[in-house]
């Protein structure tokens, strides 16, 4: 089933102008790990854009690539290096000079010794007359050289026993040479000078550029490895060989045993740290180090040795510290004759981050059925679902997220086989649903995997809607129930109650998609069903939010899958027939009728996407078919418009689902299903279809808009993918914010000149893309712009208090009579109704924002009782009363004006010199 649609395509993947390139089946990413026979070598290489790890050995094979004996890696990918000329590889060596480089390979042809200039190889010199186990650069005086350690004794003419120097083309013997097999060369300074430091059967020996002299009391002969570690006393150089004390330092003075060091066979030794301080490490054939049970590796930290975790299951010939651009760091990359490391299979080559063993390569273990995109917050990744067991050789129980370099679990999977995944925010934030076999529809949130209902049997498909009432899940299978309630193989889950569509269907529902034939979105479904509701809709019928209706005149056998491209209704599966016309497995559909494409496909159809590879957008099919018409067509095809095409030699079994996802090196088309093959290019059951778009940075993850407490910490995300390096640069109001380069910006403590809009800018080699703006809001606390004002009032009169304030909205208010609460007193403004004795008090409000408190200064209301000739109720009879009198006296209808009456003394509904002249008698008195 296909779980996607061609808005999102559209609005994730902006594809670059057309361009001349070939889409081609990606070889490199989802194989079986490891090598097909020994890994015996390792070089790396770190320059400007160059950041390689060379393997060396006896492989033909490895991340499922032909590749005869030596390999590169670039942290993602495999790359052949043509076939070796020296046969088994033995050695390699990385000489760089500036920007210029060459790669050096020792091992056993005829040629013994050959140079790799990044395009083509070459022989170095005349060869030898026996193998090469070393190579090294030395600078004995005369600048910088390569040497050659083994069990050669000439190079064409001319004698070097076992050890030679190139020199201008040639090989040179440094005097005598050595007397047996030469196995390691390092290069050491023990106090009087740097030396070039050679081991094997003869023990060790050191040349300091003109002549030989003995190291003795090394470790028991053979010895294979040696390496220059500084354990915090100086630096010494470590030796590795055989027997009870397979390792000794070397001081300049002294042998010195490692606590009593390593019973069997040291085969290498690296420098490494795993973030705890620089370490040693050892690896070989042994199984005690220093006391310690340890499996073949093991790690001395200058005073005691440890294991790593339960080791490597056998002999490991090769290390080396390679950093592959993933965010982690160095890790130690072992190879040898292993196959699992902590028990995973790893097959030969495994590395080491300081606290585990990770495979190099990633593949799973059984069919794929669906595939979707989510983002849980950390950008978006591609999940898969179906049968498999592991990916990576790691427990990944039917489902994992793919972020473009390895499978992540989703806690510890599911027990049993899933079949379709969507994507719904349900109220609660996005979340990922995923159904299948198990009776439970399960929910994954980034971080847990939680539970949703009871069906009673199968769901095969998800798919969002909005039916006019908002979006809401709708759910297709093999159930007749849901927690219940009867529902007929199709259901509605709004986030918080399921219901039925109609009556449900007669036959099983497998896909749904949302498709717009000019009368509105409608919800299409298609399956084995002939009934509809009430409906007679063979194999295909839509939903418009409240009823049913038949699609064309439907088809002759099951429909699979259905896909849009916006424009038109695309259906596969296992008909031949739809509208009663031929229509072999795959049919479109304009709206009003059913139309075969061409000679259609050979057998079923499973999924069908559309995907812009960059030259133009197509229609992609996907099932168990073979052919159509005359022509190849092995499980997967592109229509072109008139035809269906082969994707080169397509897969070697069904394809069951299709996915467009940019995993950072551009939109590709994801295949999964059963198949182990595609184009001839390993692939275990997922592989990549890579067009020719763009490069360029596209943001997927735009910055959220934030509204923070002042002092607050706060952090900006966003994402985007193309070609690496992608550079972020954020920005505040247009202007660059210096040091904020990353994915996420953090302000430790917000202050109000923090407020502002936000955005970044992500530019890499092939342009630039920049961000929505994301506004930046800062709460701050309120300001009181007028405080609460004193008032008098009489008996029976309204008061009202108010307060202006300042500062970001929305506020809240609660006002307080001598300190506590009034119900319902939440406005800016508080008025009393008919006030009496007991409302008089200190008024004070509370003003709240989301983040803090400011209290107002407190007012005092003073309630009187109504006196002859005061109209003020403020306790005396005053001159601010005699105003009031001077307006009311023999004034027009006075006496019928409520706020004249106070002043009629005599009574004689009129308010007249009389009445002042009893006014003045009363003036200045204080009362009640």
């Amino acid at each position: 089933m296909f779980v996607g649609n061609a808005l999102t395509i559209s609005v994730l993947f902006q594809l670059a102008p057309l361009q001349i390139c070939s889409p081609t089946w990606v070889p490199e990413v989802f194989v079986q790990p490891g090598a097909n026979n020994e890994i015996t070598a390792f070089a790396t290489l770190d320059v400007g854009q160059d950041q390689f790890i060379f393997v060396g050995g006896r492989f033909t094979t490895i991340g499922g690539i032909s590749a005869n004996r030596i390999a590169r890696w670039n942290g993602k990918a495999w790359t052949p290096l043509g076939t070796s000329p020296v046969g088994d590889v033995n050695a390699l060596l990385v000489v760089q000079n500036g920007q210029n480089w060459s790669l050096y390979a020792g091992g056993g042809s005829s040629d013994r010794v050959a140079n790799w200039d990044g395009t083509s190889w070459s022989t170095v010199g005349s060869g030898f007359t026996g193998l090469v186990f070393a190579l090294t650069l030395f600078d004995d005086g005369s600048g910088p050289a390569v040497y050659a350690g083994g069990s050669f004794t000439a190079s064409g003419s001319t004698q070097v026993s076992r050890i030679a120097k190139l020199e201008a083309g040639s090989w040179v013997p440094l005097a005598g040479g050595v007397s047996n097999t030469v196995y390691a060369l390092t290069v050491f300074d023990d106090g009087t000078g740097t030396s070039l430091y050679a081991a094997g059967n003869f023990g060790v020996r050191r040349w300091d550029g003109n002549e030989w002299s003995s190291v003795s009391g090394g470790p028991s002969t053979p010895i294979k490895s040696l390496a220059v570690f500084d354990d915090g006393t100086g630096a010494a150089l470590y030796a590795g060989g055989n027997g009870s004390v397979a390792i000794k330092k070397w001081d300049g003075v002294n042998w010195v045993s490692l606590s009593s060091g390593i019973s069997g066979e040291v085969n290498a030794l690296h420098v490494y740290d795993d973030g705890l301080g620089p370490a040693l490490f050892a690896t070989g054939r042994f199984t005690r180090a220093g006391g310690t049970s340890v499996s073949n590796i093991a790690k001395w930290d200058g005073v005691a040795w440890s294991t790593l975790n339960t080791g490597i299951s056998d002999t490991g010939n090769a290390m080396t510290v390679y950093d592959d651009g993933s965010g982690r760091g160095e890790y130690l990359y072992v190879g040898g004759k292993f196959l699992t490391a902590d028990g995973e299979t790893v097959v030969r080559l495994t590395r080491w981050d300081g606290n585990e063993w990770s495979r190099i390569g990633s593949g799973v273990n059984n069919t794929i059925r669906d595939m979707t995109i989510f983002d849980d917050g950390s950008g978006p990744a591609l999940y898969a679902a179906g049968e498999f067991s592991q990916a990576s050789a790691e427990s990944r129980n039917r489902i994992a997220r793919w972020d473009g370099k390895d499978w992540q679990p989703l806690a510890s999977g599911l027990g049993s086989i899933v079949h379709a995944l969507e994507v719904f925010d349900d109220g609660n934030g996005p979340l990922l649903f995923v159904a299948g076999l198990t009776n439970s529809l399960r929910t994954w949130d980034g971080a847990t995997l939680g539970s949703k209902c009871c069906l009673d049997n199968e769901v095969f498909t998800l798919k969002v809607f909005d039916d006019g009432d908002g979006e809401a899940l709708y759910v297709g299978g093999a159930f007749l129930s849901v927690n219940t309630i009867s529902v007929n193989r199709i259901a509605k889950w709004d986030g918080n109650n399921w219901s039925p569509l109609g009556t449900g269907m007669n036959g099983t529902v497998h896909d749904l998609t949302v498709f717009d034939d000019g009368t509105g979105p409608q919800l299409y479904a298609s399956g084995f069903f002939t009934m509809a509701g009430d409906v007679q809709a063979l194999r295909v019928a839509k939903w418009d939010g409240h009823s049913w209706s038949a699609v064309g005149s439907g088809m002759n056998n099951s429909v699979w899958t259905l896909e849009t491209d916006g424009t038109l209704l695309y259906a596969g599966g296992n008909f031949t027939e739809a509208d009663g016309s031929p229509a072999s497995r795959i049919a479109v559909w304009d709206g009003q009728l059913w139309s075969p494409m061409a000679d259609g496909l050979s057998n079923g159809v499973r999924a069908i996407t559309v995907f812009d590879n960059g030259l133009s957008s197509s229609v992609y099919a996907g099932g168990l078919f073979t052919q159509s018409g005359a022509n190849p067509a092995s499980r997967i095809a592109k229509w072109d418009g008139n035809s269906w095409q082969q994707l080169v030699d397509g897969t070697n079994d069904d394809v069951l689902t299709l996915q467009v996802f940019d995993d950072g090196s551009g939109p590709a088309l994801f295949a999964g299903g059963r198949f182990t093959d595609a184009g001839e290019v390993a692939a275990s059951y997922i592989a990549k279809w890579q067009g020719c778009g763009t490069r360029e940075p596209i943001i997927v993850h735009h910055p959220s808009p934030r509204i923070v407490c002042e002092s607050e910490i706060v952090t900006l995300y966003s994402s985007a993918t193309g070609a690496d390096p992608l550079l972020y640069q954020w920005r505040k109001d247009g202007a660059p914010i210096l040091g904020a380069t990353n994915k996420t910006m953090t302000i430790d403590v917000t202050v109000v000149s923090d407020a502002g809009s936000y955005d970044v800018a992500v530019s890499n080699g092939e342009g630039s893309s920049t961000s929505k703006a994301a506004e930046l809001v800062v709460i701050t606390n309120p300001v009181v712009i007028q405080q609460p004002q004193d008032v008098n009032h009489c008996v029976g009169q309204d008061a009202t208090l108010t307060v202006d304030v300042s500062g970001i909205f929305p506020l809240t208010f609660q006002w307080r009579k001598d300190g506590l609460a009034i119900p319902s007193a939440t406005q800016s403004s508080l008025t009393l109704i008919d006030v009496q004795p007991s409302d008089a008090g200190l008024y004070d409000v509370l003003i709240n924002n989301e983040c803090l408190q400011t209290i107002s200064d407190a007012a005092a209301l003073q309630v009187f009782p109504i006196v002859q000739g005061e109209s003020n109720c403020d306790g005396v009879i005053s001159l601010a009363d005699y105003t009031d009198l001077s307006s009311c006296i023999d004034g027009p209808n006075s006496v019928v004006l409520p706020s004249c009456q106070i002043f009629d003394f005599d009574s004689d509904g009129d308010v007249d010199m009389s009445d002042a002249g009893s006014f003045a008698l009363a003036f200045g008195q204080i009362t009640p």
